[in-house]
């Protein structure tokens, strides 16, 4: 955990595979890349730590759903402790 911040790690599936081909499919469309350089894919080690996921407090699961529904998903997890 990072103190008092709340983490949320935020990924297209639950399956590994799937999230990787969403996103390769993002950055190729978007920023043009692969995110693989000199045999390295970085975008299929960002999907496989288990640091990511250690570190945060809430994982979500975009699975094609809306924006708006992610977001209540997320500001429903989140509690504010009082000063």
């Amino acid at each position: 955990m990072l103190g008092a911040a709340f983490v949320v790690l935020l990924v297209p599936s639950a399956d590994p595979a799937e999230s990787l081909r969403v996103l390769r499919e993002r950055c190729d469309r978007d920023k043009g890349t692969d995110w693989i350089r000199d045999g390295h894919d970085y975008l299929e080690e960002w999907i496989g730590s288990r640091q990511n996921n250690s570190l945060a407090d809430l994982v979500v699961f975009g699975d094609g759903r809306s924006a708006s529904d992610i977001a209540c998903q997320i500001a429903s997890a989140v509690t504010v402790d009082p000063v």
